[in-house]
């Protein structure tokens, strides 16, 4: 299954689950490609984000494809290339395993999303079709 829709499914990514502590996702896939923000830490693995709370537990994961593949880490300091499905595709291979999808505006009144009603992973309606973000942020 691709990894992309497993995320979408379970709110994880491979070693990225929420709650786990960063030095566990470093033990995991090895130190990050980059750091955005120190103190939270908010750092990088190809193509995912990743956001910690100041006591270092995963509360925040991102991938934020810009093409039709996306880089996702595997073990150690491996990636993956991973096809991006259309929204549409995605939603649908959703939809036929059971899990519903409803429209909301999380952030801003006039941009409207899609939440995965058993993982609370976010996607943001795309007028093309087109799968550009996809999110999970605890609470």
């Amino acid at each position: 299954m691709n990894a992309l829709l497993r995320f979408m499914r379970t709110g994880e990514l491979g070693a990225a689950v929420p709650g786990t502590d960063y030095r566990d996702i470093v033990a995991a896939w090895g130190e990050p490609d980059g750091l955005a923000s120190e103190d939270p830490v908010f750092c990088l693995y190809g193509d995912v984000q990743l956001g910690f709370s100041t006591e270092g537990s995963l509360t925040h994961i991102a991938v934020e494809p810009d093409g039709d593949t996306v880089s996702v880490p595997g073990d150690g300091d491996t990636f993956s290339d991973e096809r991006v499905p259309r929204l549409s595709e995605a939603l649908s291979r959703l939809a036929e395993d059971g899990y519903g999808a409803t429209k909301c505006a999380p952030f801003v009144p006039d941009e409207t999303w899609w939440r995965i009603d058993r993982s609370g992973v976010l996607v943001p309606d795309d007028p093309d079709d087109r799968l550009t973000a996809i999110h999970r942020t605890l609470p």
